[in-house]
């Protein structure tokens, strides 16, 4: 087998130059042979035959439909909401037209992508369910994920009027889950798990519930992880220039703050899951991504945020609990998504126009394309500590991510700079032959296209390798 490394740089050719070398964590985490996909968009984009091409980009990965919220309005049989209030208003509003099974079957196909079926169970009911999934079987689709609802633990008056408690969802989730192991064997099947302290206590209790009640016989718990940009802006929002979000005033601060978020944001999680379940309770991270809290639309869509939401990709799929791990959102805004949803979706008050590609590459999008070709037919994946030439391992001195992926055809590396140097790394033994390549850009500069951003193909002729700041690098041999 061959490896692949995957580095993740943040520091900046503004300051020093450091040198590391690579050395084994020792604690190598197996895959399965799906593990990373993207949470999916609302449906008419799936009778888009570019849409479809675009998800090609993302070959044995897998993607969750009908996607979040709007999972628990969706009638397939006619390839609709179930009615026209529902959870997620602004979706409804903007899919006038019917997407039926056959269409999303269609584009499974043509794309080799994997689905997983998120069931609803809030406006219909288990016979309507099976019934859909079984056309999708009659369509040639395998029925392999399945989650059973989502985040039915919110207290708003749709979840509370049909599962008042946690345990009217597990008793309903039990009758799901018998049903689907005699009519789809092999299926694996997932149910609603809360990610944090919630202000009721319905929410706070409903892992407890899980626990004692062994997942209502699932094989695993949904967790949806989310972050804060955690952007302080105390002057009103403003339409402001490129050149004046560049010059933000308080800029060393603000990316200090972003880059420690996802870190921040897994201390937490951890903790609080670990208040319930065992430790080696297989999770599925159905949802993960940085929020946007504050409305500062004037600083929003930059390259540091798509740095934050790698950062915390790297940290999840290293966790031994983690069964799948699936980013928010594959098509949407320069806030959420992966691709842009169209040619204008960089929901930012400024003083000129912002034009996007429509499918094209958000500032996480870029980034995250990396992580997937990393990932991609990876049999196990293995975090790098990194040590100063001549020096003991210290890896609370550098800011440099990094992790070996192996699969049959050979390893990957992949290296995430999180800094403001730049860094000079000497590749491990057998990567005296690889190709690669690295994406950076200024910290704050906003993503439209892909002339805001540096591409950069890397070859075996750069031994040490030098990284730039705030950049994610693949080599592959």
């Amino acid at each position: 087998m061959m490896p692949i490394i995957f580095l993740l740089c943040t520091q900046s050719t503004l300051g020093k130059e450091i040198h590391y070398e690579l050395q084994s964590k020792g604690n190598i985490k197996h895959l399965d042979s799906v593990f990373f996909g993207h949470n999916g968009v609302e449906g008419h984009y799936w009778k888009d035959a570019n849409f479809i091409t675009g998800l090609s980009r993302i070959n044995n990965q897998f993607i969750r439909i009908p996607g979040g919220t709007q999972s628990n309005y969706w009638d397939w049989k006619r390839g609709k909401f179930t009615r026209k209030k529902i959870g997620v208003a602004w979706v409804a509003a903007k899919n006038p037209a019917r997407v039926k099974i056959k269409d999303y079957a269609k584009a499974i196909h043509k794309s080799s992508i994997t689905p997983i079926f998120v069931l609803n169970m809030l406006t219909s009911n288990l016979k309507k369910q099976v019934s859909a999934l079984k056309k999708f079987q009659r369509y040639g689709v395998r029925i392999q994920f399945v989650e059973l609802g989502n985040e039915f633990y919110q207290d708003i008056p749709d979840h509370l009027s049909r599962y008042p408690t946690v345990d009217d969802y597990l008793d309903e989730a039990e009758s799901y889950v018998a049903k689907l192991r005699t009519t789809f064997p092999g299926v694996k099947i997932a149910v609603i798990g809360n990610t944090r302290e919630r202000n009721y206590d319905r929410g706070n209790s409903w892992n407890k519930a899980l626990a004692k009640r062994n997942l209502a016989g699932a094989d695993a718990v949904t967790m949806h992880i989310y972050g804060f940009n955690g952007e302080q802006v105390t002057r009103p929002p403003i339409a402001i220039s490129d050149a004046q979000v560049l010059k933000f005033p308080e800029q060393e601060i603000m990316i200090e703050k972003l880059v420690q978020k996802p870190n921040d944001v897994i201390e937490v999680w951890e903790k609080f899951f670990r208040n319930d379940f065992a430790v080696n309770t297989p999770v599925w991270v159905t949802e993960f991504g940085i929020l946007w809290l504050n409305r500062y639309d004037d600083i929003s869509g930059l390259w540091i945020h798509g740095l934050q939401n790698i950062i915390l990709a790297f940290h999840l799929m290293h966790i031994e609990s983690t069964e799948l791990l699936t980013q928010h959102a594959y098509i949407g805004n320069n806030n959420f998504g992966h691709l842009f949803a169209n040619q204008n979706t960089f929901f930012t008050k400024t003083n000129g126009v912002l034009t996007t590609e429509k499918y094209g590459f958000t500032a996480k999008g870029y980034q995250i394309d990396l992580l997937q070709k990393f990932l991609d037919h990876a049999t196990s994946i293995e975090p790098q500590a990194l040590s100063s030439i001549g020096q003991k391992i210290d890896t609370s001195a550098n800011n440099v991510l990094a992790s070996m992926a192996v699969r049959e055809s050979g390893k990957s590396l992949l290296l995430i700079n999180t800094g403001e140097d730049s860094v000079k790394i000497n590749l491990p033994e057998g990567f005296e032959d690889f190709h690669g390549q690295t994406v950076y850009a200024n910290p704050l500069q906003r993503v439209r296209d892909s002339d805001d951003v540096h591409r950069e193909s890397l070859s075996n002729k750069l031994n040490p390798l030098v990284i730039q700041p705030y950049s994610v690098s693949l080599l592959s041999k």
